[in-house]
């Protein structure tokens, strides 16, 4: 089993992206990013959607609502 966090803060989750932080943040602000985990105050994205979005080409934000939609359709 990996000691890998499971919710990545923006800093790591721009890292496995291979961006700055404030490039992260201005793809969040250009709706560009799936959508964060929010536990209170703190912003966290999924390690798991983002290697699926990654791995599927970093589509937009809207894009990759649907394909997400697509693929639980199909699985459920």
């Amino acid at each position: 089993m990996s000691n890998d966090p499971l919710l990545l803060a923006d800093s790591e989750a721009a890292g496995l992206a291979g961006v700055s932080r404030a490039t992260w943040h201005r793809l969040r602000a250009a709706g560009k990013l799936p959508p964060p985990v929010k536990l209170g105050r703190c912003v966290r994205w999924s390690r798991t959607e983002l290697v699926a979005w990654i791995g599927a080409g970093c589509p937009p934000a809207v894009q990759w609502s649907e394909i997400q939609s697509q693929t639980r359709r199909r699985s459920g």
